[in-house]
């Protein structure tokens, strides 16, 4: 049965082999090797980040594939091991569990990679924690065991008329997501307590700067001027003609005049973001973000009855946020990218070995 062995190392650095045969492959780059070996066998290996970041650095890193037996094999029962990581076990079960919360597809090389790196990070994770006293549960079996305990505890606060907060039992890959949640929030409060990651003013502020395009622009505002119209079927004509007045070049004044308007014609600046026009207005608000300066709209004047012809006169684009105004979202922006990567650190250390001919048999 092939099974291979990996530790972290650098992208596409030489893997130290003890076998000869695979001595000279080791030092092809990982992802060439991966990549001949999964045309080959179909066969997967542990995804590894290497460097610093997010979920989206899902390159193989170090890893080649020792050739299959070429036997065919049933899928793996649900308690069998197909992975370790730092000799915490991955069991069939546990990887099938974690890619139904994960949405990978383990019906492809590529879903099989994506949920192994997954759970590695996870696993890393959770073995930190442990060892922090902020978690008990590591092996599934521990997940498993807590679930069934929290479901008898529902079933009997349940039973005895008391409150059940959220579903009245657990289903296994709603709690594992519930499990994957709390490591990472304990383990990160426990990082900022510890000093390990620290949110300081200058820390955030670089951040801020570092990611500012990331951050939703504001929607900008709009002067308009305004003039009121009956809804009636006389009024929706002479505010139809109008509006196509001015958009043709007529001043507003002068086009209600010629139509019979005779309303006062007023003049507001509108905040496109203010969830007040939005809701007391919806109308205007909802024509306001496409109305160009120098032409005219007929929308209902939901605030006063009636209609309103409206004519934009100059706009101002919309900015991003200042620091101050998104402080508290820079601070959880900040720990959370601070903690992938020392999460990435974590893997880069730990000790994979992963069964190849099982992974083939899955899901």
């Amino acid at each position: 049965m092939g099974t291979r062995t990996t530790s972290g190392r650098p992208r596409c650095r030489p893997v130290e082999r003890t076998s000869r045969r695979w001595r000279a492959a080791a030092w092809l780059p990982a992802a060439v090797i991966l990549a001949s070996a999964l045309a080959a066998t179909g066969a997967w290996a542990v995804a590894r980040s290497g460097t610093a970041g997010t979920a989206e650095h899902r390159s193989p890193i170090g890893v080649s594939t020792p050739p299959s037996t070429g036997a065919a094999m049933r899928s793996p029962h649900a308690d069998t091991v197909v992975a370790r990581v730092d000799g915490h076990a991955i069991t069939a079960d546990e990887l099938r569990t974690s890619a139904a919360v994960s949405g990978a597809d383990l019906t492809t090389a590529k879903g099989r990679r994506s949920a192994l790196y997954d759970i590695e990070r996870f696993k890393v994770a959770q073995i930190e924690a442990a060892s922090r006293g902020l978690v008990t549960a590591v092996d599934f079996e521990d997940v498993q065991r807590e679930l069934a305990k929290e479901n008898a505890s529902r079933a009997q606060d349940e039973a005895g008329g008391g409150v059940v907060y959220g579903p009245s039992s657990y289903n296994l890959a709603t709690y594992y997501a519930r499990v994957e949640t709390t490591v990472e929030q304990q383990l990160l409060d426990d990082l900022v307590r510890t000093g390990e990651i620290r949110p300081s003013d200058a820390a955030l502020r670089a951040h801020y700067r570092a990611h500012v395009a990331e951050y939703p622009v504001t929607a900008g505002t709009l002067t308009v001027r305004t003039v009121r119209a009956d809804d009636s079927s006389s009024g929706r004509r002479a505010a139809g003609s109008t509006a196509a007045a001015v958009s043709a070049g007529t001043s507003l004044e002068g086009a209600a005049r010629a139509h019979g308007l005779h309303a006062t014609v007023r003049s507001e600046r509108l905040d496109l973001a203010d969830a007040d026009l939005a809701r007391t207005r919806p109308s205007l608000a909802a024509a306001a973000p496409d109305l160009e300066p120098g032409h005219a709209t007929v929308v209902r004047d939901d605030a006063d009855g009636g209609l309103l012809v409206v004519q934009a006169v100059s706009r101002t684009a919309g900015a991003a946020p200042t620091f101050e105004e998104v402080k508290d979202e820079t601070r959880v922006r900040y720990e959370h990218d601070q903690y992938s990567k020392h999460v990435d650190r974590l893997v880069s250390r730990a000790h994979v070995d992963v069964d190849v001919d099982l992974s083939r048999a899955l899901p």
